[in-house]
This record gives C-alpha cells, structure tokens and sequence, in this order.
C-alpha cells in the first residue's frame, strides 16, 4: 500500500496530489466543493471559523465511492500558501479483498500516524515532498490478526484472535455490514467527544453538515 494526499497545504500555492488512487481525486474534489459551498450557504458569515475548527475525520470507503478500490484516510481542514481554504486528504486505497467497516475499526495505530503527519503539516509547514516522504513511511496492517462474526435472527457470536478492542469492532462491523449496501465510515476521536458516521455512498444533505459541524441537529437527535 502506498499512502497518497490531495487538497492544499500551508507550504503550497494551489491544489496538490501525491500518489492518489485511481479515480480518486475528481469525485473526492466533487464532493469536497459541494460541502464548502453547502457549508457557506448555510453558515453565512460564521463559515470560515467554523471551518477551521472542523476535528480530523477518519475515513474508510467501500470500493466504487471514489475509484475502483476501497480507500482508507484521514480529512482534515487546511489553507494554501494564501489562505484559501480547502481540506487536506490522506490516503491509500486498500487491497481487494479487504474488509472495509473491520479495516476502520481495527487500524487505530495506521489512522493515529496519518492524523500526526497532517497535524504536522499546519504546525510545522513542511513541503511537499516532506510531506511525500513521511506519507512513504507509513504501514498499515489491513489484516492482521483473525476475527469472525456470525450474526443471525436472535444471537450475534463474535471471536477475535487480539483483544477486547478488536471483539467489539468485529461485532460491530459484522452488524453495520447487514444494514448498508455500499458503506463509508466516518470517525473522529476527541476527548469525551468521539463520533461515529455509516452512509450509504458519501455523506449528502444533513449527513454532509454533521461532518462541519458538531452542534448540527443531527447529532442532537442522536443523543439519549
């Protein structure tokens, strides 16, 4: 697996890509631009603040989202060299015969790097290819060790060959796997403030502002 970016940088004049998966960067650019101009319609005046305090979202897709492979990464809000703001992306398409919802709940340690490198991007400016060459550091685990799930009418029986972390993710990938076709799974972890998004296809409509912003009614509604 090869770790890719795309989107803007302090250190960079305009748009940038590095090693983005095929087929990727048109759709995810799509997407991107209807949410900053969902997100300026709605939010007027206050857009731009609330914009910068947007947490880094994890992010796994299922394959055809966005290109043929299934794509795992981190979004995080970023400027230009000139401060016009667009969200850097970090990302790897993920081998064939992955598992997407697993993947995203077992791969902490690969989404924890990737979150580093682009906070290190904003805080230390670095260039480019630095940012290239930390990003061809990066390994991820999609795989390791051994899980199974059997859901059926009445009874949900999870093992997991690791830890307790990895039994509930199982149990918790096998449950949302019946309920959606095509899935993206959206995460963000915040200190007593973590977040967790399924949709089918990418976020659109109020799924879409629930991403910007974390106040919206729809995760109120969510709230017990």
């Amino acid at each position: 697996m090869t770790f890719g970016a795309f989107g803007k940088i302090p250190s960079v004049g305009d748009f940038f890509r590095i090693n983005a998966p095929t087929g990727f960067p048109s759709v995810w650019d799509e997407w991107l631009q209807r949410c900053l101009v969902s997100g300026a319609h709605a939010y007027g005046a206050g857009w731009d603040e609330l914009y910068m305090s947007v947490p880094i979202w994890r992010f796994s897709l299922s394959p055809g989202i966005a290109g043929q492979s299934a794509i795992m990464g981190i979004l995080m809000p970023s400027v230009d060299r000139v401060g016009r703001r667009f969200p850097l992306t970090l990302m790897a398409g993920l081998p064939e015969d992955t598992k997407v919802i697993d993947a995203h709940f077992v791969d902490d340690e690969t989404f924890e790097t990737l979150e580093t490198i682009a906070l290190s991007v904003l805080d230390e400016d670095i260039s480019k290819d630095a940012l290239e060459e930390k990003l061809s550091a990066v390994t991820c685990p999609v795989g390791a060790g051994s899980s199974v799930c059997r859901v059926s009418p009445g009874s949900v029986v999870a093992c997991a060959s690791t830890n307790s972390h990895d039994l509930l993710a199982t149990t918790t990938a096998a449950l949302l796997a019946r309920s959606f076709q095509s899935p993206t799974i959206w995460s963000t972890l915040m200190e007593g403030d973590n977040r967790l998004m399924v949709c089918d296809g990418l976020p659109d409509g109020l799924n879409m502002q629930g991403l910007f912003d974390l106040d919206a009614d729809l995760w109120r509604e969510g709230i017990l």
